[in-house]
């Protein structure tokens, strides 16, 4: 979702479901963990916040879906 370019929040929200409450929080763990940069600004005079990838949560993304890929493989077929 983030790997393709920056999202706006109304994005990112709009694809999740979350709330606005709940986004917030759950946005914040990745950012403190580096794995999205969070860049904000004004659009139209308007607050506009956007999140990107970083590299380090792409690798860890891919580590992390790699993992859940090798315990399927492992007791997916019994």
């Amino acid at each position: 979702m983030l790997n393709d370019g920056g999202k706006t929040f109304r994005v990112v929200r709009e694809i999740t479901g979350s709330t606005d409450g709940n986004l917030s929080v759950q946005i914040s763990k990745p950012e403190e963990c580096g794995n999205i940069e969070v860049h904000k600004d004004f659009f139209n005079n308007r607050p506009r916040a956007r999140y990107n990838l970083t590299e380090k949560g792409r690798n860890e993304f891919i580590d992390y879906v790699n993992t859940l890929d090798n315990i399927l493989r492992q007791y997916g077929k019994k």
